[in-house]
């Protein structure tokens, strides 16, 4: 990593490089012949072996600020993939499906200093599940950031909706109101001054 990168905001590159591994595992208008095949992408050794054999630097990059953390031996969380939203290559993967794929990658890297939006209130939640739904969220945190207790009160709404209704099935215009219902009470919702957030 060169300078410049030293000094980025680590998920908004994690969102950079989401949409450039998305592209190379199911490239836009290719031939079936040439994305990867599902049952691969449901392989953890295909994500250990790319972690491990191409993806090392970005990952140890990603993860960690020091070589103290490095000697944790937590590393293996991050490359194992058994756990898919901690590791990091199935959660870059996931983050792109969860926006629907290809045309939306401007998305996935909008939101400066977004770890735990992406991980608690997307991809660890079922509505991981529904893009209209993941971008509408992405799109209203990105035009008006909620602090982070009122993202969270919003997102068990939001998780509290499925309950009774199919979100997945939700078109975007739905979505968006759904998004401005539940908003509604939160109180102070903008974050203003520099966002804070976690590695």
């Amino acid at each position: 990593m060169n300078a410049a990168d030293k000094r980025a905001d680590r998920d908004q590159v994690e969102g950079e490089a989401a949409a450039i591994l998305y592209k190379a595992l199911l490239p836009e208008n290719a031939a079936v012949d040439r994305a990867v095949d599902v049952t691969v992408l449901d392989d953890p050794g295909f994500w250990r072996y790319l972690s491990l054999k191409w993806f090392w630097d970005f990952i140890e990059w990603r993860q960690w600020k020091t070589p103290e953390k490095f000697e944790e031996r937590v590393h293996l969380v991050y490359v194992d993939a058994s756990n898919s939203t901690e590791c990091v290559l199935t959660r870059m993967y996931l983050r792109m499906a969860s926006l629907g794929g290809h045309g939306y990658e401007d998305l996935a890297s909008c939101l400066e200093s977004a770890t735990d939006f992406w991980r608690s209130h997307i991809l660890r939640v079922r509505t991981a599940g529904a893009p209209h739904l993941v971008r509408a969220m992405v799109q209203a945190q990105s035009d008006a950031r909620l602090k982070t207790a009122n993202l969270r009160k919003l997102a068990k709404r939001v998780n509290r909706t499925w309950s009774n209704v199919v979100l997945d099935i939700y078109s975007k215009e739905e979505a968006d109101r759904l998004l401005k219902e539940l908003k509604v009470d939160l109180g102070d919702d903008s974050e203003g001054g520099p966002r804070g957030g976690s590695l």
